[in-house]
């Protein structure tokens, strides 16, 4: 990934210690802590909260996962001090225009996509690239829904490996593909393809070889071991309506496989180990992978000799991505207008009619 100069925005240093750490407790041995790499650095010019004051200064060096000894500008070295990262701010920086060969993240079908800019269309249109996505995956898109990736101090940066929490029954593998914000990490699960990057916070994410999060007694709360810690559970919510029965499914079924708010295509391979989980086969996937029966529902053919009405619900194909949405209103020659659940008016898109599925 091609890196830029500094942050152009003002955004604060703030880094979760519980991702940088992996949550070790004083009875680990020493081997299971991993070891602090320093991801801020040296030289950067920051402002540093004061008494309520921003005063400009330079990071001298990091001293922890959340911490860096910083110099003021025009004071002596023994001014210097040790700050957490939420009292710094990384100094704004001039903003470069896009050009040709930029790779940025581009917002898209309420996701944030890798992309590189091929060229520019007129001052405030550019036509990208999908990163990692086959040749005619280009799109024009105007500068507002561009940005670059987050430079300032990152638990994770770019290319580092990890493991993230997938929505699957086990964490998965991954590398960090682009850092959004601070705590905020685009993921590329190992093996899987791009449409399957995850946009994970530091709930979701730890250095890969940490150890997992200690167990907690789900009565109690408590640890489940002495010496380590664990977040207090949380308080129990409210009872849920009972959930409608889970449709059943047999071996070769076409499935969508929700993750987060978007639909994955699938094969079902047969009924999971689990209560109600079926075992699937996620498009571009070398091995089987076992879900909730509710994350699973029924991949319908297209409709055939009827159209879509205004108001029906509908899965939207975007690159191999099913989102739900639903039917604006027809729009002549085989398309459709359409809106993505939960996006606005001005998110509104145009499709032809083989990118629909009755919901």
């Amino acid at each position: 990934m091609r890196h830029t100069t500094l942050l152009r925005l003002v955004l604060p240093l703030f880094v979760s210690l519980a991702a940088c750490t992996g949550g070790s407790g004083n009875n680990n041995p020493p081997a299971e802590t991993p070891v602090f790499q320093p991801t801020v650095p040296a030289g950067m010019a920051v402002y540093v909260n004061r008494a309520g004051q921003w005063v400009p200064g330079t990071v001298v060096q990091q001293t922890g996962p959340m911490s860096v000894k910083v110099h003021y500008d025009g004071m002596p070295a023994e001014w210097d001090e040790d700050v957490p990262f939420e009292r710094v701010r990384a100094k704004e920086a001039p903003a470069e225009p896009m050009k040709p060969g930029d790779v940025v993240l581009a917002k898209s079908q309420n996701r944030l996509f890798l992309v590189e800019i091929v060229r520019a269309v007129d001052g405030q249109t550019f036509q990208v690239h999908y990163a990692d996505y086959p040749p005619e995956a280009v799109e024009n898109m105007t500068a507002d829904r561009l940005q670059r990736p987050f430079t300032g101090a990152t638990a994770f940066p770019a290319g580092t490996p990890v493991v993230v929490e997938a929505g699957g029954p086990q964490p998965y593998p991954g590398k960090v593909l682009a850092v959004v914000a601070a705590d905020q990490w685009i993921v590329r699960l190992d093996g899987l393809a791009p449409q399957y990057d995850q946009l994970v916070g530091p709930d979701r994410i730890r250095p890969a070889g940490a150890p997992a999060p200690a167990a907690t007694d789900p009565a109690a709360g408590a640890p489940a071991a002495s010496g380590t810690t664990a977040p207090a559970a949380p308080a129990p919510a409210a009872p849920a309506p009972a959930a409608p029965a889970a449709p059943a499914f047999k071996a070769g079924d076409a499935v969508l496989v929700k993750t987060r708010d978007l639909y994955y295509p699938a094969t079902v391979m047969g009924a999971g180990t689990a209560a109600g989980s079926w075992r699937v086969k996620m498009e571009g996937q070398s091995v089987d992978e076992e879900v909730s029966g509710a994350s699973v529902v029924e991949f319908k053919d297209p409709l055939k000799g009827v159209k879509y009405q205004a108001g029906q619900e509908v899965f939207i194909e975007w690159h191999g991505v099913w989102a739900p949405g639903k039917v604006l209103k027809e729009a002549g020659s085989g398309n459709y207008k359409v809106r993505v659940e939960g996006g606005s008016a001005e998110n509104d898109d145009l499709v032809q009619v083989r990118r629909l599925r009755p919901r």
